[in-house]
């Protein structure tokens, strides 16, 4: 009989991602090892055809073995991207238990490839930076259907980066819908909703709200948006960032997600925002 082959072979991984394949099978169960039970599935299906059972036990038996070698696949793809992502840092052994274990209980339904992607992109996030990933985000992916992707997408597109000396916050600038749609994307109000439901953002889009603002004290901040910079007056900490903002979740599915990005969107959307804020705050205070 032929050996089966896992995807990864452990004896090849570096240090960390040893560290999380042991880990994962210390709590879940043997992955990525030539095991006894992977080599012997051939042999089981052999063996329930050639038996004595009635054909609708069979098909029973034979159809559960799919499902479950199926599930194991799916896990072993994530996991393989997962140790690709990992950083010499990575502390897989920090790693909550309970975490892991729900990881990897979703994991074993995520069948579509992009999707697989960004799961195991999560779990070496994980690793990395221990905490950083919090488990509602694992039930708002759970909950995600393409509409929901596209539309984080298209959140992503419009998200700056605000950076001072010791400090940087991922900020989506998103202001008012002109005809349905925001700018060139397809975000509507009700998909604005909609990711809000799903615990990744937090809006404030009525009609007499005034947005949000982050707060960095530590030097002068600059916003940055692909090859395009601004730079806030040196005094300025308190920047606005209008009606949308990242959840801890929203943050965390941000940072393995590679959105594309609109020429011009820092210079045409976000630059006269904040200046027009800056001419109303500066216009309040003289009439003060």
């Amino acid at each position: 009989m032929k050996e089966e082959k896992t995807i990864v072979d452990i004896s090849g991984l570096g240090q960390v991602g040893s560290t999380l394949i042991e880990r994962i099978s210390v709590l879940c169960g043997s992955l990525y090892h030539n095991n006894p039970k992977t080599i012997a599935r051939s042999t089981l299906i052999e063996h329930i055809k050639n038996s004595d059972l009635s054909i609708d036990e069979k098909y029973v038996l034979i159809s559960n073995i799919g499902k479950v070698t199926k599930e194991y696949n799916n896990q072993n793809k994530m996991l393989s991207i997962a140790v690709d992502h990992l950083k010499e840092s990575s502390r897989p052994d920090e790693v909550d238990e309970s975490w892991i274990v729900q990881f990897m209980d979703k994991a074993r339904l995520i069948s579509i490839e992009q999707t697989q992607i960004i799961w195991g992109k999560i779990l070496a996030q994980e690793c990395n930076n221990p905490n950083s990933v919090p488990k509602s985000l694992l039930f708002s992916l759970e909950q995600m259907d393409k509409e929901d992707a596209n539309s984080f997408m298209d959140v992503c597109s419009c998200t700056v980066i605000l950076s001072s000396s010791d400090d940087e916050s991922a900020c989506p600038i998103i202001r008012d819908f002109n005809e349905g749609n925001y700018w060139k994307t397809n975000l509507t109000f009700e998909r604005i909703l909609r990711l809000e439901a799903l615990g990744l953002i937090k809006q404030d889009l009525g009609a007499f709200n005034t947005g949000f603002q982050v707060v960095l004290n530590s030097g002068s901040v600059v916003a940055r948006y692909a090859k395009e910079s601004f730079d806030f007056p040196a005094e300025q900490k308190n920047i606005p960032v209008d009606r949308v903002i990242y959840t801890r979740s929203g943050q965390a599915l941000y940072q393995v997600i590679d959105a594309p990005t609109f020429e011009g969107f820092l210079e045409s959307q976000c630059v006269p925002y904040w200046q027009s804020v800056n001419l109303k705050q500066e216009s309040n205070r003289n009439q003060a």
